[in-house]
């Protein structure tokens, strides 16, 4: 894929998808501490208030046809949300999901369907996600048949068996049992399954931090020689920064349920310009003993915040070395800072 004539047509060509002021709340009960002075029962059974997990707080990004955005972060910032909340698996508390011009977070479950056979999702963990009571050519035509792909069972069955052959698996595996595979044959249940409705949009959770590291490379390639050959465009949610500097065309950075940098990957590894990016590029280790001993690690002080009580302001403030008084009381949104390079940052590093 040439990532560059992706990176200079994204910012003229018309986005595919649009996510804009994305938010998933879920609801939580919290137990009110009684006073000294309340009575027995009040001390035993005591008052529950609501009070709101916020998974994904305001997330805006654009994803344009043919490319691969990356979206990364630490454990718990919101990527898994944010992916399960454009396929309305959560539906979100505000916000909009536009997918080829049509808002999804207003259609109702029989309009939706209709709409979910252009994006389709590869789960992280290929144990879970596969019914074990299914065979494999059951759990991969589901799909096909839920939207009526196609015309017939005779075209569902070819096109089965094409499918099973562009991820590599072989047309004998049909009455198998999802038991009998390894975890990398799994995940290449999981994405046949995807690839059979003849989606525009993969959304992948992770789809290779479950397997063996000997496994991942070859899942990897095959989602490369995918886009290459049907044109897809993903959403690619990940951990390892180097297998996002390897495939992906741009990154979002979220940190606490929020994106925090938007850039093409080249530009994202060259010259971050939020500190938190920062110290997550930092940590990815070069494979060269000594730029590596050179290179300096940034160390963030502190724990992540709670979702259920986000800080005011900036909400990387209480980790960052360089937070002032305008970070501790305003929340900065995604500006651009340079050519196709968004911070949300008052002090962004030039």
């Amino acid at each position: 894929m040439d990532k560059t004539a992706t990176e200079n047509t994204s910012s003229q060509a018309k986005p595919i998808l649009q996510v804009k002021d994305l938010k998933v709340y879920f609801e939580m009960n919290k137990t009110v501490k009684p006073d000294e002075s309340a009575s027995f029962f009040s001390k035993v059974f005591p008052k529950k208030e609501k009070v709101y997990l916020k998974a994904v707080d305001g997330v805006s990004f654009d994803l344009y046809k043919g490319e691969i955005l990356a979206l990364v972060g630490e454990s718990g910032c919101g990527k898994s949300t944010t992916a399960r909340g454009i396929l309305q698996l959560h539906r979100p508390r505000e916000g909009q999901v536009i997918l080829e011009g049509q808002e999804l977070t207003t259609l109702s479950p029989r309009e939706l369907k209709k709409c979910r056979q252009k994006i389709q999702m590869v789960f992280q963990d290929p144990y879970a996600s596969l019914n074990p009571r299914m065979t494999v050519g059951d759990v991969i035509a589901e799909p096909a048949k839920v939207f009526r792909t196609y015309k017939n069972r005779s075209d569902l069955q070819t096109a089965l068996i094409d499918t099973m052959k562009k991820v590599g698996l072989e047309k004998k595996f049909i009455h198998r049992y999802p038991h009998a595979f390894s975890g990398g044959q799994r995940q290449r249940i999981g994405i046949a399954r995807a690839l059979i409705s003849q989606p525009e949009i993969i959304v992948a959770d992770e789809p290779v931090s479950a397997l063996d590291v000997s496994i991942q490379a070859q899942v990897l390639n095959l989602f490369s020689d995918l886009q290459k050959d049907l044109g897809l465009t993903y959403v690619f949610i990940a951990h390892d920064l180097s297998v996002v500097k390897h495939m992906c065309t741009r990154v979002a950075v979220m940190y606490l349920g929020r994106i925090v940098e938007v850039a093409p990957t080249k530009k994202i590894f060259e010259k971050q310009r939020h500190p938190y990016t920062q110290a997550l590029i930092s940590a990815v280790n070069v494979p060269d003993p000594v730029i590596e001993k050179k290179r300096e690690r940034i160390v963030l002080q502190g724990e992540i915040p709670s979702p259920l009580n986000p800080p005011h302001g900036c909400p990387f403030h209480t980790r960052c070395s360089k937070a002032q008084d305008r970070c501790r009381q305003e929340r900065p949104y995604l500006e651009e800072k340079a050519e196709n390079h968004q911070v949300a940052c008052f002090f962004p590093n030039d």
